[in-house]
């Protein structure tokens, strides 16, 4: 490799590190940025010198743009990136960085709607850390292990591996981490439908990322503080929280949480009564979904569209919305999803006086939710 060639490269990973909280001047240059890492990670192991500055290049320059990709939800690029590390961490025989890209890796999964696959590396993350340290990376896959079974609508066992995280976060004292987890625990509370204890997770997640400066896990709290406000019948209170978490997710150019507020602000629409402005803000966040490819996000987003047209007595719109979120939910694992599409999609045929197809349906939407445990929601599917 030539000596300019080398300058630049290091000008370019220098120019990263430097911006790697200020994700607008990444992005302004990111083409350039994109340009260099391709010449990097395709570089043959004997154009540079030393046998392993390459590898050591490589961490660094992936490690400086991580948080940039993730922050603008490029998940496959992201994803693409962290495998390259991998196989450099794991050339240079450096265990614990080897189960750190193995977690940035599942976390790319979970990301693209693939919890199942997530967990196959977070797995394997978990049991670096475990073995080899550090704690604090241990504490992370065991918070990433919960989010990715909440997804697949594991509550409880996503709530077994929070709890782990928890523990750890406090015994480091770790408070920033220890917001992220709480956070992380209200969700799958929330989910449960126990709001008391979500809410308590919330105001102390939300206390102690003020506390340190965390924007981002404030805004998402805000944002799920928001979810809460409206089940307990508050919907100012609810449009407070959601436009607050709107404007900081925005400026701090996460569009993977800005398309997640933009579906709550639907949903929020959709329960004043207001299915246009719904549909509206349904769209912005599908857009930005499909963009960043969170397929998971989508289809719950698709669902909640297809709802919204049912409403306004569109069956065979609603319908299309509805098998498209179903598609998406059986690829993703998403059982949970899965059930409650199949009884929307149910209530279309319900709708539509076509009663044979409509058990058919429910009876596939109450099974599924017995088969995950949602008792109670199988009760109530054929009621």
């Amino acid at each position: 490799m030539s000596a300019a060639r080398e300058r630049y490269l290091r000008y370019c990973l220098r120019f990263a590190q430097m911006n790697e909280s200020n994700w607008a001047a990444i992005e302004a240059d990111f083409g350039q940025l994109r340009r260099a890492w391709e010449d990097l990670s395709g570089l043959a192991s004997n154009t540079i010198p030393q046998p392993d500055e390459r590898e050591w290049l490589v961490l660094a320059y992936v490690d400086a743009m991580d948080s940039f990709l993730e922050k603008r939800g490029l998940w496959r690029e992201n994803l693409a990136w962290a495998e390259r590390a991998l196989t450099a961490a794991t050339a240079l025989e450096q265990e614990a960085i080897a189960g750190r890209w193995l977690n940035d890796i599942g976390w790319c999964y979970r990301s693209l709607g693939q919890p199942k696959v997530a967990l196959e590396y977070l797995f394997q993350g978990l049991a670096i850390h475990r073995r080899v340290g550090p704690r604090a990376a241990e504490a992370i896959a065991l918070n990433n292990i919960g989010i990715a079974y909440d997804d697949l609508g594991q509550r409880r066992r996503a709530l077994e591996f929070l709890e782990q995280a928890l523990a750890i976060r406090r015994e480091l004292g770790d408070l920033a981490g220890e917001a992220i987890t709480r956070h992380n625990m209200a969700s799958a509370y929330f989910s449960l439908s126990e709001l008391d204890a979500a809410e308590a997770h919330y105001q102390a997640a939300l206390e102690l990322a003020r506390a340190f400066g965390d924007k981002l896990t404030e805004a998402g709290t805000l944002n799920n503080l928001g979810e809460v406000a409206l089940m307990r019948g508050s919907a100012d209170q609810s449009t407070k929280h959601y436009l607050e978490a709107l404007a900081m997710f925005e400026a701090l150019g996460d569009q993977t949480h800005t398309a997640a507020t933009f579906n709550n602000l639907g949903l929020l629409a959709q329960h004043r009564g207001q299915p246009r402005q719904s549909i509206e803000y349904f769209e912005a966040a599908l857009a930005l979904q499909r963009q960043s490819g969170q397929r998971a996000a989508e289809a719950i987003t698709l669902n909640n569209l297809g709802t919204v047209y049912e409403g306004l007595g569109e069956r065979q719109r609603a319908l299309s919305y509805f098998e498209q979120a179903l598609a998406l939910h059986r690829a993703s694992g998403d059982e949970t999803g899965e059930a409650t599409t199949l009884g929307n999609i149910g209530g279309v045929y319900y709708g539509l006086g076509e009663w044979g197809r409509a058990i058919s349906y429910y009876q596939g939407a109450r099974e599924v939710f017995q088969s995950v445990g949602e008792q109670n929601k199988a009760a109530t599917v054929l009621n």
